[in-house]
């Protein structure tokens, strides 16, 4: 089944545009690369974001930026009446559809080519909203999360897993190293395109910190911000309530 297409704007050389072109090219190679640059980690980070909504027994998922699918593969453990992937990439989309066929021949899983910064949902819609690795790459993340309160019914939780620098200097350094010179390597190895690895860089260098999001979130009218360091800082949980 292929997913519903929505429109969303599409200029060229805006952030969007960029970013959407950049994972219709990397799709391919996705997961077997946030297999090896993460050394594996990124699946128990997904399963401590099931853990984290798994007291709040949500009935309907939003899942932005949902890429090629892994984390709605894991919501799925909580047993939702629904749950809606959305992304830019049609590219990613088209892996998702392939990995989660099952869930979504039987209607429990959606797909939308959407943009997460203009929702296509009513208000109040849905009991949980995740967003894994991707709140970094919209354009204006501000809108998004002003949207996400939007369609989250009240008491709903917003779930965000990003990647953050650790507090350690130690640490951030080793970090950056991989992040600036292991991952491009290893992108133009693999799938053909190391600059789509040394934006990873860039992107994670220059998005707020988790503190600074807190905040952010607080201002969009969330409330019982919490956040906790994984691995160990290299990746951030927060969690937030409408």
């Amino acid at each position: 089944m292929a997913p519903t297409v929505l429109p969303y704007s599409n200029e060229q050389g805006t952030k969007k545009q960029q970013v959407r072109l950049m994972f219709d090219r990397i799709a391919h190679r996705y997961d077997l690369l946030n297999q090896l640059l993460s050394l594996g980690m990124h699946h128990r980070w997904r399963r401590q974001v099931v853990e984290a909504l798994r007291p709040l027994q949500p009935e309907s998922i939003l899942d932005l930026a949902t890429g090629t699918g892994d984390l709605m593969k894991e919501l799925l453990q909580l047993a939702p009446d629904h749950i809606t992937g959305m992304d830019l990439s049609p590219v990613m989309l088209e892996h998702c559809a392939r990995k989660l066929a099952g869930p979504i021949a039987s209607g429990q899983v959606q797909l939308l080519e959407a943009d997460s910064e203009s929702l296509p949902f009513e208000h109040n819609t849905f009991d949980a909203v995740t967003v894994a690795f991707g709140i970094r790459n919209f354009e204006h993340p501000d809108e998004a999360l002003r949207e996400t309160w939007r369609v989250l019914r009240p008491a709903g939780c917003l779930a965000i897993l990003e990647f953050s620098l650790p507090p350690s200097r130690t640490l951030r350094w080793m970090f950056k190293l991989h992040l600036r010179y292991v991952c491009p390597v290893l992108g133009q190895w693999l799938s053909g395109d190391g600059e789509a690895y040394r934006y990873l860089y860039r992107s994670i260098a220059a998005f707020p910190q988790p503190e600074a999001l807190r905040n952010q979130l607080l201002q969009r009218g969330f409330s019982q911000v919490t956040w906790q360091r994984l691995s160990p800082g290299i990746c951030t949980l927060l969690l937030a309530v409408k």
